[in-house]
């Protein structure tokens, strides 16, 4: 029979190992990472956070905001790998390398000039769902057992 210290043992280990990768991660692209945060200008008040996989960085703003943003990774020589929609009021993609497919920075835009309004409304017929159990609802086997 498993003892929890047996199980806590292994989740100790997994997430050991889990840190020693982000570790790793953290040194192979910490001043690629860094030279991104120095060429932001500071009026542009990112959000930056690291994982495993990328550094991400979050921002809103108008449409200079996002084209001031752009210039500066595609100067770095990164390519996104999606394009904005048009009318969205966000737009998150990854933007990489092309020598380094795992180094790659996480975008996430938030539009402080588009937003959702309402234009309209439509009737949908939607089928209504219910819970129906056989034998009775789950409060009522509930109550039997407790009066067992």
């Amino acid at each position: 029979m498993a003892k929890l210290k047996d199980i806590y043992d292994q989740e100790l280990a997994r997430k050991e190992l889990h840190l020693k990768g982000f570790r790793d991660s953290y040194q192979a692209y910490k001043d690629f990472y860094q030279s991104i945060m120095d060429i932001i200008p500071e009026d542009m008040e990112c959000e930056y956070s690291i994982d495993f996989s990328s550094f991400n960085v979050n921002l809103s703003g108008d449409k200079e905001t996002l084209v001031k943003l752009v210039r500066i990774l595609r100067r770095m020589d990164l390519k996104p790998d999606d394009r904005p929609l048009e009318n969205d009021t966000h737009w998150s993609t990854y933007w990489r390398a092309e020598e380094y497919d795992d180094k790659k920075i996480y975008i996430y835009f938030c539009s402080t000039q588009c937003k959702r309004v309402v234009v309209g409304s439509e009737m949908i017929k939607r089928p209504i769902y219910e819970i129906q159990c056989d034998g009775g609802s789950m409060t009522d086997l509930a109550d039997a057992a407790t009066e067992a």
